[in-house]
């Protein structure tokens, strides 16, 4: 296995090691050498064959069904089997689904559940009715807003690694526009909850107790704010520039036609919540000592309001009821 190039003979050599029943779960030896066989596989993943990727990811599912840690512990492999999750190739995608179990840790439990949200939503747009998707994005999507309910440790690290991603994300538009509805409600609802540490490396032991405490310290990110905020009401600017295709903001510019009623009338209340969240860490932040504002920053947080009223215009003459209500109510406010 270890003298030769070919991959047909590297395969059928570790095939006859775990499947031959060879390796056992509990020998260290074993296991050193289930790192050999896998650091073997990776090389059937360097190329375009999917052929050979197919046969590298049924060896590499059955020695991991052995020693699940090593999907982890061997450098590259879980990169690997994340990659197979999105592999063009249905069978390669089907199987890598049999080692998902072993993939997931603290570290990516978002991203992979990212990952099968989104090939989850849009397969089920290929062959079924339109509405399965939605279907299926409406009960995902009530259970982040269960999760941020009731865990509020959460929260903050739900709203940067989820919802902040998901909420700019323009293909759930096109598929699964359901979940907006509660991603919005969360975005709108915990807003003063975005928080980053200042410091995410706490291994640091020249570190002052001081540089120890500042890194808990949990600040209010407001560029991630401006940013969602940006992204969902910007579509004016694209359309002041007179760019139809390869726009800037393509998310606002389908929010303003978006046909889901129940979704809209929530956007409105989460982006007038994004506005005041906006405007509190303004306030945290540049205040001076007497309350006021630097006028830069005010003229800043002005042009924000200007541009959210601006946005909110469209739905004035909303032919939904609680749309327009919302939208007139905040814009007379």
């Amino acid at each position: 296995m270890l003298r030769t190039q070919a991959s047909s003979l590297i395969y059928e050599c570790i095939n006859c090691i775990v499947s031959g029943q060879m390796l056992s779960a509990d020998s260290s030896k074993d296991k050193e050498t289930a790192k050999l066989c896998i650091n073997q596989l990776k090389l059937f993943f360097l190329t375009n064959d999917s052929n050979l990727k197919f046969v590298g990811l049924i060896a590499l599912i059955n020695t991991l069904k052995i020693f699940p840690i090593l999907i982890n512990d061997v450098e590259g492999i879980s990169e690997i089997v994340l990659e197979c999750l999105n592999d063009r190739d249905l069978i390669i995608k089907r199987k890598a689904l049999e080692v998902s179990n072993y993939l997931v840790n603290e570290d990516n439990i978002t991203e992979v559940v990212k990952i099968m949200l989104m090939q989850l939503m849009v397969c089920c747009c290929f062959k079924r009715s339109s509405h399965i998707a939605n279907e299926i994005s409406t009960e995902v999507g009530k259970e982040f807003k269960n999760l941020a309910t009731k865990v509020p440790s959460v929260r903050s690290y739900l709203l940067q690694n989820v919802v902040l991603e998901l909420v700019q994300d323009v293909r759930l538009l096109d598929s699964s526009a359901l979940i907006l509805k509660d991603l919005y409600w969360i975005l709108g609802e915990y807003i003063s909850e975005l928080k980053v540490t200042q410091n995410d490396d706490g291994d640091d032991d020249s570190d002052s107790d001081s540089d120890g405490e500042d890194a808990q310290v949990m600040v209010l990110d407001i560029d991630k704010k401006i940013k969602v905020f940006n992204t969902l009401i910007n579509y004016q600017i694209d359309k002041k520039l007179g760019l139809t295709s390869n726009i800037h903001f393509p998310v606002s510019a389908k929010l303003i036609n978006l046909h889901f009623t129940s979704v809209v009338a929530v956007l409105i209340q989460a982006l007038v919540k994004l506005y005041n969240g906006i405007a509190t860490d303004y306030i945290n932040n540049f205040a001076t000592t007497n309350g006021q504002l630097p006028l830069e920053k005010y003229h800043e947080l002005c042009y924000h309001l200007y541009r959210l009223i601006g946005f909110l215009s469209n739905w004035e003459n909303h032919p939904n009821y609680e749309v327009q209500e919302r939208a007139l109510s905040w814009l007379n406010f």
